[in-house]
């Protein structure tokens, strides 16, 4: 015999060889094995659609009737095709959760019965499909699915579980949660996904609760009422409610909900829509009408302000000037001018108080310059730490290339000193007031805080002290006018109200953060302007005589007494004076006079003919004529929040001697303008 020349196989590739061997010889046994089953019970033998697969859903067998079913649907399934494939290939069109269906008959050994609704090119194909588990020929599990085409049928049933799958598709589909529960035990009997995300509970946690489980102790008894309502068929409005979620937190919701018959069981179907976000708006609008409403307080009282500080202003323009008057005629020893100097200084405090109602009523008439608010602030430390006394440190953090703010300098000036005076009694037993400046970028959300502010860039000034602080109660008063926690007679709660008056006349906000024994911090928001800075100019030094001179002067003024006051002041300094109450009676005098009229000192606010109005008609007649208004206050000459326009004028009361002396020379120094337009 001739040797073998063959090489031996290697033993890996035997036992590979053999392990598909019996895979092939398996297969062939269960596919034998199903063709008995198939032989005791064919499936040929049922006239509906049927079909079965294994445990890996694979089919194992097609029936005619399924063959015939798939193909007119112009799906071929015939058995040689099909056999041995999974139900996915077969079927791709199919959703997942009717895979999910099969596993869930073979892992429970239940069958299931479900009306499905499948959408095939522009088809839409209804099927009532019923999965019944099998046992195998050696105890395998499978799954024999019978399958009935009810697409098209008119028959009440299938119409009705056709129609029941439409309505339970929109169950699911809505946004809002929808709870069915027993309208005598209460049990949840059914929810969508919806009420699963409200409640953070899933479908199987949800129907194991009572609907009295659903809500917390402050909304149960109402709400459990009107349930009692709807459970008796009672018609009843919309009910706004709160639920309990899984980890205890709570849900504003809106309930509209109704009694329905399932079978033999009356139920009540509730929806719950989530409110959080409508709450969220009412409290915000809430908000919003509480800032109207304390505006409109705030502007009404600025009214009534505005109009007392204006007679009072006459009133103290002549106490005052006829205190400097008389103390220009005595010697500073007497002690008849002693007792005038301290009636003097009580008048400057009233003018003082007068300007404080002024500015809080926003008609104070102010002169706003670009300027830069760290060097306003080191120009008033000094006069700061006068104020403060010796026990306060005061400490001043100016921030480094400050953007100009368009503010008048005397205004902030009291602002500055409203607040350091409010510190120094928050500190009786000494402490730290610290100024600090910086640019700041105001965003949407701050402007929300504070309506009128806008974004952009603007200059903050936080004043905070180490003092006794404020509750929340008092901050929600702290800028009402004459709001005070002092004691009687120690405040006129008139000087935060002038800072928010001041402040906002500048296009600002006001903020302020205190609690009680942690001191408190003013924040005050003052926007940028586009101007360059001005350098403030140093003061003078000492007092000059008053200035006077020979030109003629016509005095128009409806107080008699601040008319007296004018005219013996401009008659001391050298002027020919003309006087009038009114602006008729004025014109009559210019048209008389045969010398020129070279100044008119007019008030705006007068009964007939208002200051303008004189101003322009005197210049027909006389062109060459200055005009010099004066008022306490003149809505009339405010061109926009206070601001007098350049063009004009202005000296407010109370005015001096001197502040009246300084500014004709000024007026009569400067060029004739005719062209008077704006305010008044």
């Amino acid at each position: 015999m001739g040797k073998d020349d063959r090489t031996p196989a290697d033993p890996a590739e035997l036992a590979q060889a053999l392990a598909l061997a019996e895979a092939r010889l398996a297969e062939q046994a269960r596919r034998l094995e199903a063709l008995e089953l198939l032989q005791r019970t064919p499936l040929d033998a049922l006239a509906e659609a049927t079909h079965l697969v294994d445990g890996e859903l694979r089919v194992i067998a097609i029936s005619k009737s399924f063959e015939e079913w798939g193909a007119r649907l112009g799906i071929d399934i015939a058995p040689t095709a099909a056999l041995g494939r999974p139900l996915a290939e077969l079927f791709p069109f199919l959703p997942a959760e009717v895979f999910a269906q099969y596993r869930q008959v073979l892992d429970t050994g239940r069958p299931l019965q479900t009306l499905e609704l499948t959408q095939l090119g522009e088809r839409e194909i209804a099927t009532r499909t019923r999965k019944l588990p099998v046992k195998g020929p050696g105890g395998q599990d499978w799954v024999l699915t019978i399958v009935t085409d009810v697409t098209g049928q008119q028959g009440a049933e299938e119409a009705v579980r056709s129609s029941e799958l439409r309505y339970r598709q929109l169950f699911e589909a809505t946004t809002d949660a929808i709870l069915v529960a027993d309208a005598g035990t209460h049990r949840l009997l059914d929810c969508n996904l919806a009420a699963e995300r409200l409640l953070g509970r899933s479908r199987a946690e949800i129907l194991a609760m009572r609907a009295d489980e659903l809500h917390p102790p402050e909304v149960l008894e109402h709400t459990m009422r009107r349930f009692g309502n709807y459970a008796r068929g009672m018609l009843d409005s919309g009910l706004d409610s709160e639920l309990v979620t899984r980890t205890g937190g709570r849900v504003p919701v809106s309930i509209n909900a109704g009694r329905v018959q399932l079978g033999d069981r009356f139920c009540v179907i509730g929806i719950f829509r989530d409110n959080t976000e409508r709450r969220r708006a009412e409290e915000e609008r809430g908000r919003l009408l509480e800032q109207l409403q304390q505006s409109m307080k705030m502007e009404a009282i600025g009214r009534l302000a505005g109009g007392v500080a204006h007679d009072f202003n006459n009133l103290l323009t002549s106490i005052a000037g006829n205190l400097e008057l008389a103390l220009l005629d005595l010697d500073p020893a007497d002690s008849v001018a002693r007792s005038l100097t301290e009636s003097r200084r009580a008048c400057e405090s009233a003018a003082e108080l007068t300007r404080r109602l002024l500015a809080f009523s926003r008609k104070q008439v102010i002169a706003p310059r670009p300027l830069d608010l760290g060097e306003l602030v080191a120009h008033l430390q000094p006069m700061l730490a006068r104020l403060l006394g010796e026990d306060i440190r005061l400490l001043v953090v100016q921030g480094s290339a400050l953007a100009p703010v368009k503010v008048d300098p005397g205004q902030f000036e009291q602002i500055l000193a409203n607040l350091a005076i409010n510190a120094r009694d928050a500190m009786p037993d000494g402490g730290t007031l610290r100024i600090e400046t910086a640019n700041l970028a105001v965003d949407a959300a701050t402007c929300a805080r504070h309506p009128g502010l806008r974004p952009g860039p603007h200059v903050r000034l936080a004043v905070s002290d180490t003092g006794q602080g404020m509750s929340e109660e008092v901050q929600a008063h702290l800028f009402e006018p004459f709001f005070t926690t002092k004691p009687m007679g120690r405040g006129t709660g008139l000087g935060l109200a002038s800072i928010y008056g001041a402040v906002h006349q500048a296009g600002g906000a006001i903020e302020v953060e205190s609690a009680p024994g942690q001191g408190a911090t003013f924040r005050l928001l003052l926007p940028v302007t586009a101007e360059p800075a001005e350098r403030l100019a140093p003061e003078s030094l000492g007092r000059l005589p008053l200035p006077g001179g020979r030109e003629t002067v016509l005095v128009v003024e409806d107080e008699a007494s601040v008319r007296a006051l004018a005219l013996e002041i401009l008659g001391r300094l050298g002027y020919r004076v003309l006087s009038a109450q009114d602006g008729q009676e004025a014109l009559r005098l210019a048209g008389q006079s045969e010398e020129p009229i070279d100044l008119l000192v007019t008030d705006v606010v007068m009964p007939g003919m208002n200051g303008r109005e004189l101003a322009e008609r005197l210049q027909r007649l006389h062109p060459e004529t200055r005009v010099l208004y004066t008022s306490g206050y003149s809505e009339e000459v405010i061109a926009h929040r206070g601001v007098v326009e350049e063009q004009l004028n202005f000296l407010s009361k109370p005015y001096t001697p001197r502040s009246l002396a300084d500014k004709l020379r000024e007026v009569l120094a400067a060029p004739v303008h005719t062209d008077i337009h704006g305010g008044g």
